[in-house]
């Protein structure tokens, strides 16, 4: 891949990235609230029984793709500062290179 193309790609996969971990967020608090808004609006035990598990699946997922997010932000960040090392190096040779007479 070239430089810009691969640059495009990895900023993307970082932004969507975050985008999945904010996701991962809400709905871990969100199926949290709904839980906690179920258990105390429903008189029915089932009906609680069936929801809290609904809920504690909902906060597993979303904990989930929180990490799943992080760690994507993670591999691709650390794949962008290698590759801007390298280039940052090799700008700094040719400097050197062009001074001496």
């Amino acid at each position: 891949m070239s430089s810009p193309t691969q640059h495009a790609v990895e900023q993307a996969a970082i932004n969507i990235s975050g985008k999945v971990g904010g996701a991962g967020t809400a709905a871990a608090v969100g199926s949290g609230v709904a839980g906690q808004v179920v258990d105390r609006a429903s008189q029915d035990p089932a009906f609680v029984q069936s929801a809290l598990t609904i809920a504690e699946l909902g906060v597993i997922v979303g904990i989930c793709l929180g990490i799943v997010g992080y760690l994507t932000q993670v591999v691709f960040q650390l794949r962008r500062d290698r590759r801007e090392s390298v280039i940052f190096k090799r700008k700094m040779e040719r400097l050197g290179d062009d001074s001496t007479p």
